[in-house]
């Protein structure tokens, strides 16, 4: 599917046209979201890459209309879920690490919910790696605690 490459160039696009001083098409933090998310179908590694890379552009933007929120974060955790990546959880729980380490900064937008964790359960399922089950266990004691 190419989904994600569409996505990202119309995103592509409204970036251009809104350079060119058409303020009504400037993207915001849902245009970004719906990009990762169509990159998240996609699957495999490119895509997850692509995710990762509009996450960090979001993060690093300083534009308010782009921070990413706790839709962003998991649809990038989502990515990984789907990546058929064989640190998949591993790399699901980093980007959840990272969503906690901005909400502990201030950015309460991106709080981890229940979508979060349960992604990140899921990357680990399908890895099959031994610690997954530990994980897990973890990942829901810890949203227990969070009174998620």
């Amino acid at each position: 599917s190419d989904a994600g490459v569409q996505a990202e160039r119309i995103l592509n696009r409204m970036l251009e046209r809104h350079s060119q001083g058409f303020g009504q098409v400037e993207p915001d933090v849902v245009s970004y979201n719906t990009v990762i998310n169509a990159w998240s179908k996609t699957g495999g590694l490119v895509a997850v890459q692509r995710a990762e890379a509009i996450l960090d552009k979001t993060e690093k933007s300083g534009n308010n209309r782009i921070h990413p929120n706790n839709k962003t974060y998991s649809a990038v955790i989502d990515a990984w879920a789907r990546s058929g990546a064989s640190d998949a959880g591993v790399q699901a729980e980093r980007i959840l690490n990272r969503m906690l380490e901005r909400h502990s900064q201030g950015f309460k937008e991106v709080e981890p919910n229940m979508v979060s964790y349960n992604t990140v359960i899921s990357a680990w399922s399908k890895t099959g790696l031994e610690a997954s089950q530990h994980t897990g266990e973890n990942l829901v004691s810890t949203a227990r605690s969070s009174k998620i």
